[in-house]
């Protein structure tokens, strides 16, 4: 993430975030930012089979899809 999410969501506001399409979820280094504002309502992608696997282990709560 080249701009922390903290960063923007402090800047505007006045958004109201009901959810997030998270392209490139890795290990889901950003879910503790997410987490931070409440955002419950992400959907996380990632083109590696064995990343995915190993976050859906972890997070078993987290929707991440392989795409």
């Amino acid at each position: 993430m080249l701009i922390p999410f903290y960063t923007l969501v402090n800047r505007y506001k006045l958004i109201d975030i009901k959810g997030i399409i998270h392209v490139g979820a890795h290990e889901l280094e950003e879910k503790t930012a997410y987490d931070m504002f409440g955002i419950r309502n992400v959907f996380w992608f990632d083109a590696i089979e064995e990343k995915v696997s190993d976050m859906k282990k972890r997070y078993p709560e987290v929707e991440i899809i392989n795409a």
